[in-house]
């Protein structure tokens, strides 16, 4: 997971803050955003995923022991163009 926010380590994330379009889990291309030149990639572990009927516990593990600077569908992945990146 490697989320493009706009405070990274205590530096402000302004260059080349903008939107961009994605595709939607329906298929369909849409603008999102905004987001700033660099993420963050780290590992994820999401608890709670759940209804009524089903529950789930995932991993997202990270190519990097810690928290790492990313820039670039390369390293902080866009599964949209087949970019994995290097967490998940």
């Amino acid at each position: 997971q490697c989320p493009h926010t706009k405070l990274i380590r205590d530096r402000a994330n302004t260059e080349g803050w903008r939107t961009h379009v994605a595709k939607t889990p329906e298929n369909v291309w849409k603008e999102v955003g905004p987001e700033g030149k660099w993420g963050i990639c780290c590992a994820e572990m999401d608890l709670f995923e759940a209804n009524r009927e089903a529950g789930a516990f995932t991993a997202h593990p990270c190519n990097h022991p810690e928290q790492t600077v990313c820039e670039g569908d390369e390293e902080c992945g866009n599964k949209d163009y087949g970019h994995t990146g290097w967490g998940d």
